[in-house]
């Protein structure tokens, strides 16, 4: 091998042109073919031109690369090493289509592997691969279950966070555990200076989708992603939807419960009090117009949220996006006052009239007025049905994946999306914790924000990937002078206990929660794509078909997690559950029913509740400052299904919240959905109308889409479709 050495991992074509240089040439020392045997030797680096010190990488198996999830497997797997050896041996092997032995020589400078990270283990056997992502509150990592070689997801914050929230999401997840589209917690805790959460690792998020199809979904994408995300929203944003992966591909989830809130007792059963001057958290872009105006978040304000969503796929941007202001609450009150004054018609106009009824349903939602998810389906499932669909699963960005499969970069991409975008990066220098790494390591940081982390970690036990999100503990001083304000909270360990609470309802599991050393760490398992990113992938346009698959799964989530009093968002699964929508970031979810007396109690109605959320999904209500219930999440959630639809919001341009709530206002249910199947605009119109402490009707929505469904005469029904618009992109490129 003198002579030679590795181009940058950065430059990926160019290795593989290097790799086809040696394969053409077929020199004895370099490239050598025994009977049905391949030998690569790879120079990691050019201080070891002449061969030594090589190491082999050990390789199980080659997947098929017929099988839609080879190239994102595999990929995964080789991120153990470098992402050019991985590349390497997917483009030998592809080529020749026989058996590698791949060597790497080792080295310090080996190209793609922190020194400081091979050690990080979560709970004695998750190890941390590489950064996958950045939460609101900390960093996302893939790690791996050395015990099993199973791959999660861990959540990662530091320990000394001025306010963590990993334990919060973790109690959150827990609750909620059993749902579909929960992710499973595998394990919480500590681990050196972090506090982490280890759940199932989930696929692309439905922004990475809806940017992949180049910024539309068609409306088949878009009612499918409705009928999913009614029963799975709370703080509806495209970010924390996520599809999963593997078998549960096609499944959308709702992931991020750091900010996650009981809306009722769970004593009592008594709804969260309506209260007011409330501060938004969250994105403004989704958030409800209630949530704007400081009123406290209830359901309705989740269903608002979800409407902006979907109109954000519909049409790609939202008229209050892109909206510039001198400072952050300037821009709040530009977005609200845009949301108020974009008629609800003028917001769909151009979609199906069902997106603009969902919106003034979830709109004319009381505080604690149970939004009617079954009317809202319903909505979105006959007007699927109407537009002569099939729920095949074969979402907008589905053939745009097969076709980009062939092109190693494109596949490259897709592969480490994970949580909320990857970043590569290197696991922090933390000293080592016996309880931590006796079950994780290989910790790889993947995103930072602020005080928290995410890490990608291999869980020692079985090997598979896990994330690893930490926060920082604060210290003394910083969390006396703190102690006086009252915040959220909005902590790893909130999160982490939301997490916990969810458990088994569609919710990333969590694995282990702890500190290490300064941080709070949890471990959790990856996530795939936000529908976000898918939405991106497809280049911001979700088909009508795709956008019903995903409303029928957001609403179950949607009402499991307010089956357990809680709200939530979304992301979607990876590999075998990368149809299925999961429920994540519970650091902004609260309860709307509270436990006095004995009994379970609807919160109490508030207005002048600071708005947190996203602004542009978010419902009129919680513009108005009223308290969030279960009306506002699906009112959000039909704003989702629109911005599927039609790639954007009227209000998405703005950034001032009163500017966003004028909009929001101003537009009819009609014109909002204009253009869209009559299921949305009902849905809307259905959710506006609740009564803060209604119950929403979730088998009338969840069947008002599956009707919708079946009327456009899609060949598979929709329980049974999992050809999202992303797979077919998918399929198409590597095609």
């Amino acid at each position: 091998m003198e002579g030679l050495h590795c181009l940058s991992p950065h430059d990926p074509l160019g290795t593989v042109g290097w790799i086809r240089m040696i394969c053409k040439e077929q020199k004895p020392h370099r490239l050598a073919s025994l009977g049905r045997v391949i030998k690569v030797w790879v120079c990691s680096t050019p201080e070891y031109p002449s061969g030594r010190d090589i190491a082999p990488v050990n390789l199980d198996e080659l997947p098929s690369p017929e099988t839609s999830r080879y190239l994102s497997c595999f990929l995964t797997r080789c991120m153990l090493r470098c992402v050019a050896v991985a590349l390497r041996v997917v483009e030998l092997w592809m080529r020749f289509g026989q058996k590698l032995e791949v060597y790497i020589i080792s080295g310090p400078k080996m190209a793609g592997v922190a020194t400081n990270s091979r050690d990080f283990i979560v709970a004695t056997k998750y190890k941390l691969i590489r950064k996958i992502g950045s939460g609101s509150f900390g960093d996302i990592y893939l790690a791996i279950n050395i015990t099993n070689g199973e791959e999660v997801a861990v959540k990662m914050e530091s320990s000394k966070a001025r306010h963590p929230q990993l334990l919060y999401e973790s109690k959150v997840y827990k609750i909620l555990q059993g749902g579909v589209g929960i992710p499973h917690i595998r394990w919480y805790g500590t681990e050196r200076e972090y506090n982490v959460l280890v759940m199932d690792l989930l696929g692309p998020s439905l922004e990475d989708l809806f940017n992949f199809c180049s910024r539309r979904f068609t409306m088949k994408t878009v009612l499918m992603l409705a009928d999913q995300m009614i029963g799975r929203i709370e703080y509806v944003h495209p970010d924390n939807f996520m599809m999963g992966i593997g078998r549960h591909c096609n499944k959308l989830f709702l992931i991020d419960f750091g900010l996650a809130k009981k809306y009722r007792d769970s004593r009592t059963r008594a709804h969260i009090p309506y209260r007011e001057d409330k501060n938004l958290t969250g994105t403004a872009r989704y958030a409800s117009i209630n949530a704007h105006l400081g009123i406290e978040q209830s359901r309705r304000d989740d269903m608002e949220s979800l409407g902006y969503v979907l109109m954000y796929f519909n049409k790609g941007t939202l008229p209050w996006q892109g909206l510039k202001a001198a400072t952050k609450k300037q821009k709040y009150e530009k977005i609200s006052e845009k949301k108020m004054s974009t008629p609800v018609e003028v917001l769909c106009k151009g979609f199906p009239a069902e997106f603009a009824m969902y919106l003034n349903y979830t709109r004319g939602l009381r505080f604690d007025e149970a939004p009617d998810y079954m009317y809202l389906r319903q909505l979105f499932r006959i007007l699927f049905r109407t537009l002569n669909h099939q729920y095949d699963y074969t979402f907008d960005w589905t053939m745009l994946k097969q076709k980009a499969a062939q092109h190693t970069a494109a596949a490259l991409a897709l592969a480490g999306s994970g949580q909320g975008g990857a970043q590569s990066g290197t696991a922090p220098v933390i000293r080592r914790n016996d309880s931590f790494y006796s079950h994780y390591g290989q910790c790889r940081i993947l995103n930072e924000q602020r005080s928290k982390k995410i890490f990608t970690a291999i869980r020692r036990s079985d090997g598979r990937y896990v994330a690893l999100k930490v926060e920082e503990i604060p210290n003394r001083e910083i969390e006396a002078a703190s102690q006086h304000k009252k915040r959220k909270k909005n902590n790893l360990k909130h999160e982490h206990a939301v997490y916990r609470s969810l458990h088994g309802r569609g919710v990333p599991h969590v694995h282990w929660f702890g500190i290490v050393n300064r941080y709070k760490a949890m471990v959790m398992d990856l996530t795939g794509p936000s529908l976000e990113e898918l939405f991106i992938y497809c280049k911001r346009r979700f088909s009508l078909k795709t956008v019903l698959m995903l409303a029928d799964q957001m609403l179950d989530r949607i009402q499991s997690v307010h089956d357990a009093d809680y709200s939530d968002a979304f992301v979607m699964g990876i590999e075998e559950n990368f149809s299925k929508v999961y429920l994540i970031n519970m650091k902004l979810a609260s309860k709307y029913i509270k436990i006095s007396d004995g009994y379970r109690k609807h919160i109490p109605y508030k207005e002048d509740i600071d708005f947190f959320g996203s602004p542009c999904f978010a419902s009129l209500n919680r513009h108005l400052g009223t308290i969030a219930s279960r009306r506002d999440d699906l009112e959000s959630y039909v704003y989702i299904l629109l911005y599927f639809l039609k790639g954007n919001l009227p209000w998405q341009m703005y950034y001032e919240l009163e500017k966003i709530l004028e909009i929001k206002i101003s537009i009819s249910t009609e014109i909002l959905c204009h253009g869209l199947p009559t299921q949305f605009a009902t849905v809307l119109n259905y959710c506006r109308t609740l009564r803060f402490d209604d119950k929403p009707d979730y088998l009338f929505i969840r069947h008002l889409f599956r009707d919708l469904f079946k009327s456009l005469a899609y060949k598979v029904p929709l329980e049974e479709d999992w050809n999202f618009d992303w797979m077919s992109r998918y399929y198409a490129k590597r095609h």
